[in-house]
């Protein structure tokens, strides 16, 4: 059965996720790099963008799914480009 203490790194590491900022150096590049993928591949601007936005958000989940308890936060850097990309999904 699931007990309290095994819930205890997960809720720290989630604790480490929601205080963790955002680094604003690399959410910067996003737009810049969005232009010239979409020119460079000569693909429409959006599909750059829900591509972009996947593969942050499974690199991130790749990150969780290799964490095991005791090591460092499972928190990466792929999940800052998901939130930049979030706004231009809509």
């Amino acid at each position: 059965m699931f007990d309290q203490d095994d819930a205890e790194p997960i809720l720290r590491a989630e604790r480490d996720c929601a205080a963790r900022r955002r680094d604003p150096a690399l959410t910067a590049l996003v737009p810049g790099r969005i232009e010239q993928l979409a020119a460079e591949l000569a693909m429409p601007r959006e599909r750059v963008v829900a591509w972009g936005f996947v593969k942050a958000v499974l690199s991130d989940a790749w990150s969780v799914e290799d964490w095991v308890p005791g090591a460092s936060s499972p928190v990466s850097r792929a999940l800052d480009v998901a939130h930049a990309l979030w706004p231009e999904l809509a």
